[in-house]
């Protein structure tokens, strides 16, 4: 989980390089004499699932996405790691949200390990996918890269995963706000990637990038240098 997160957090800068659980207790108060004033039940406060992916919406404080999921945990400021989401996809096991000063700006989901041969067939399987499923509601693909570093002598078909574990392999599809089927949640750009944990194990996560990830990128970005 450590190289996830290394992963994840050198990421959030660029695309490449279930919901809540109600736990109801039984109602274990007895009945009062009639003339004993009964408790006021206060009505719980009903969250509103957003437009954008996972339920989600640009520009949505810290505390309203708080709000909607559960298992915060903070990886820098302006990064947390989310267990929950008010949507969820049984493909991915936390996710990731930005924020700047206007709000929610871009969401990592990370998938979940994927036990693949050397040639990559079921990573490409699962791959695939998620691609279909993306694509399903945002439109084709503006680009797909699964191309090899120049040189590299991981070059035949069962060394697939060994390339993709020294980084020698780009395995990534991407969504550009082109077309009037982006025009959906404001999300701006959408990547797919593929990641090799060792030689036979393999995650995916998808980047959504909304159209304030800009001026929150340069905060961010603002916000490190003035540590120098």
């Amino acid at each position: 989980m450590n190289m996830r997160r290394k992963l994840i957090s050198t990421a959030v800068l660029g695309l490449i390089v279930g919901q809540l659980s109600g736990c109801s207790n039984g109602d274990t108060s007895t009945k009062n004499d009639e003339n004993s004033a009964q408790p006021v039940k206060q009505a719980a406060t009903e969250v509103p699932v957003r437009d954008g992916p996972f339920g989600l919406s640009m520009g949505m404080s810290e505390q309203a996405a708080k709000a909607a999921t559960s298992g915060w945990s903070m990886i820098e400021q302006g990064f947390f790691t989310v267990e929950k989401v008010p949507r969820t996809h049984d493909a991915f096991v936390s996710y990731t949200l930005m924020f700047g000063s206007a709000g929610l700006c871009k969401i990592i989901a990370v998938g979940r390990n994927i036990e693949s041969d050397a040639h990559g067939t079921v990573l490409m399987g699962s791959f695939k996918s998620l691609e279909d499923g993306v694509s399903e509601k945002y439109g084709k693909p503006s680009e797909e890269h699964n191309v090899l570093q120049t040189g590299s002598i991981w070059n035949d078909p069962q060394d697939f995963m060994m390339a993709l574990l020294k980084k020698e392999r780009l395995f990534v599809t991407l969504w550009e706000k082109k077309a009037d089927s982006m025009n959906i949640g404001h999300v701006k750009t959408i990547a797919l990637q593929a990641h090799a944990l060792d030689r036979s194990t393999a995650w995916l996560r998808v980047g959504y990038e909304f159209e304030n990830f800009d001026a929150c990128s340069k905060e961010v970005t603002k916000a490190r240098n003035s540590a120098l």
